[in-house]
């Protein structure tokens, strides 16, 4: 292999703006891969590629609708006067005229169940249902008795009303999201422009998803410039030389296009895991370069001309690097074995930039070197240099390694048994800062109404098993069941509907025992104006739905609610042969991303197997390859007993925490084996050949 690299170096010394230009065409021609390559939080990202549960989420979005397409406005009023509710069907009639929803839904268009003069009524009470002698207050008082508007449109303890809109289903994109949910928000706010009286807040998934994106490409326009700029000034502060500084920025560039562009060639955009790559690879782009760099430098103070430092450099450095950087990719690659789209575009992507990364410094690193010639100063003297040789001859005597050895084994096995305590846990609203004007709306919606998290439960039977008045019994009390277990006030579902009617009819809250009764109470609820039967069931009554409105949970706390609603089942459901379960973007999102943390993590430690039999067979020697257990995988242990004993739930941020992690470990790891084998080449004891590798 050695031979390899001093051809190539020769070949750079003779041809350096070969090298240059064919970096320059490379890099021209990711740049038109990846000229569309947009930021994308896309909720569906986040769900299994082969998971029954999503499987079982398409399904059920196909039959009642999209939560993650779903617009909310909060309006939180002083008073609930005429005027507001005259703005409110302005509002509501100028988005149901909009092509873009499927249903717009507010206190206004909403049924309202009520019974007067022995005539029992399912219909709104604005628009064209007004009953103009009905006075406000009586209506606001009806819209907080009615199942369908309760704490759903209107609160029942305070002045606060909402406005939702409901995309199609098949909306998935940011783009297919960004004009309904702008045209959303116009139209709300111009309705309540001249309002003084008001406050409004939005909320809901798609609101979250436009946020999160917002923030994502804040970040990455104030990151990566803080990040680039820390790493220039740490390399001037080195070397003294801006010629470095603009070959690092060659390469860097190199890299980042050819991995956008890569993502433009399968047609893939930014998401929430890989936008991390720009920062990732500068690191891991500039600890290779200083290594470059350094080697260079040390060559030309020994006396050695620009030609002869850079075919040193780049023989011994190249060979460094591509050992690095493909350890890296390997780490990143392994990550395609989990079953998440998300984790598998993250390794793949991350693990390609790796190579590109390696590639850019291959290329344009020697031929930059080679064409500037850039004078090297010396290196700035730290006192702590000393220090560090004096505690490397500590390290390796007989007594102090036996005990290093001992000390970090016994680290290691701890940090192991403590980090599988590990908490992972994951809440939506950890995707925003708490004073986010989404985490506060949401906060309203959970203070004021039902709460701001939808979470769906599925029950499913045979045909017309919900025109069964022991199914729709089954299902009353499932619901209250629900709500006991501290999740939503005021639970929506078909025997919610049959009850209000039954008590408008009979003056009694219950669900009629008589088949009969039933039939003639879903008889005029079908006929609401707002489809209220259809929302809650399917076309033959074989599949119905709890919608309950709920604060945060949490992944771990849904988990626990769905064991509990397998042990309800098997007592009160299946004996009745009805099957529950709770599903909907929020119930999946918070397992996928539970699993997401699971895998990320358990890839890392995987990859980290590979990376030690990559080192085996590189090195041909073992003990290396065990020498490489301690500086590799003690960060991640202990980055995970730190987690368990602080009790922080782990979520997928951190996990790419540690994928970097690895990585910047493996990088110097390698480097540091290949300087000491070249150590020892050149005839020096192996204690000398660790002290002087430490050093440089």
């Amino acid at each position: 292999m050695d031979s390899i690299f001093e051809r190539y170096a020769q070949w750079l010394i003779k041809k350096p703006l070969w090298a240059l230009t064919l970096a320059a065409s490379i890099t021209i021609l990711f740049a038109w891969f990846g000229r569309d390559v947009d930021i994308e939080h896309n909720f569906s990202m986040l769900f299994s590629v082969d998971n029954e549960a999503n499987d079982y989420r398409l399904n059920y979005r196909k039959q009642f609708g999209s939560e993650d397409g779903i617009l909310v406005a909060v309006i939180v009023a002083k008073t609930l006067d005429e005027d507001l509710f005259s703005r409110l069907e302005s509002i509501t009639a100028t988005l149901e005229d909009s092509q873009e929803y499927v249903r717009v839904s507010s206190p206004i268009n909403a049924s309202v169940i009520r019974g007067e003069d022995e005539f029992l009524y399912i219909d709104p009470l604005f628009g064209d249902y007004d009953d103009n002698d009905m006075p406000l207050a009586k209506k606001i008082a009806l819209l907080r008795e009615s199942p369908n508007t309760l704490d759903r449109y209107i609160s029942s303890t305070s002045n606060t009303v909402i406005i939702t809109a409901e995309m199609p289903a098949e909306y998935g994109s940011f783009h297919d999201i960004q004009k309904p949910s702008s045209f959303f928000k116009e139209t709300v706010d111009a309705g309540f422009s001249t309002h003084n009286n008001i406050d409004i807040h939005y909320s809901g998934i798609a609101f979250s998803r436009i946020a999160v994106r917002q923030l994502m490409i804040s970040d990455l326009r104030l990151l990566v410039p803080i990040a680039a700029l820390l790493m220039i000034t740490l390399l001037y502060f080195i070397f003294k030389s801006p010629p470095f500084i603009l070959i690092t920025f060659a390469s860097a560039i190199f890299a980042q296009v050819c991995t956008r562009g890569l993502m433009g060639l399968y047609d893939e955009n930014i998401n929430q895991i890989t936008i991390t790559y720009p920062i990732l690879l500068l690191v891991i782009l500039v600890a290779n370069n200083i290594h470059y760099f350094h080697r260079y430098a040390s060559e030309r103070h020994s006396g050695k001309n620009a030609e002869d430092a850079i075919l040193i450099s780049v023989t011994q450095l190249t060979k460094a690097a591509f050992l690095s950087c493909m350890t890296t990719a390997i780490g990143f690659y392994a990550l395609m074995t989990s079953d998440m789209q998300l984790l598998k575009s993250f390794g793949f992507y991350l693990g390609t930039g790796v190579i590109f990364t390696f590639i850019g410094m291959a290329l344009i690193i020697p031929a930059g070197l080679i064409l500037i010639k850039p004078n090297v100063h010396a290196a700035p003297k730290f006192e702590l240099l000393a220090w560090v040789d004096k505690l490397v001859l500590l390290s390796i005597t007989p007594k102090s390694r036996m005990f290093i050895i001992i000390a970090g084994f016994a680290l290691m096995a701890a940090s192991i048994h403590t980090g599988q305590q590990a908490n992972y846990n994951y809440f939506l609203s950890d995707m925003l800062d708490d004073d986010h004007p989404q985490v506060l709306a949401a906060k309203i919606m959970e203070k004021k109404l039902s709460g701001s998290i939808p979470l769906e439960v599925s029950i499913q039977g045979a045909e017309n098993s919900f025109k069964d008045a022991r199914n729709l019994q089954a299902l009353e009390q499932l619901a209250s069941w629900i709500k006991k277990q501290g999740y939503g006030n005021n639970n929506q579902s078909l025997a919610s509907i049959v009850k209000a009617l039954n008590k408008g009819i009979s003056g009694q809250a219950i669900i009629p025992n008589d088949n009969n009764a039933i039939a003639q109470l879903l008889l005029l609820a079908e006929g609401s104006s707002d489809n209220v039967v259809e929302q809650l069931v399917d076309e033959d009554y074989s599949h119905a739905r709890i919608s309950v409105q709920t604060v945060d949970m949490g992944a771990n706390a849904l988990a626990k609610l769905k064991a509990d609603l397998e042990l309800y089942q098997q007592t009160h459901l299946t004996p009745l042969k009805l099957r529950a379960r709770i599903t909907g973007e929020v119930p999946v999102v918070y397992e996928g991303m539970n699993t997401l943390t699971h895998e990320l993590i358990k890839s890392v430690f995987t990859a980290l197997v590979f990376i030690l039999i990559t080192i085996i067979i590189v090195f041909r020697d073992w003990q290396l390859a065990l020498g490489a257990i301690f500086p590799n995988i003690l960060p991640l242990t202990v980055g995970l007993a730190i987690f368990s004993l602080t009790g922080i739930g782990l979520n997928p941020l951190p996990g790419v925490v540690f994928c970097m992690g690895l990585g910047i470990a493996v990088d110097d790891t390698i480097h540091s084996f290949s300087r000491f084998n070249e150590e020892r080449q050149s005839g020096k004891s192996r204690q000398q050949a660790i002290i002087d590798t430490v050093h440089h």
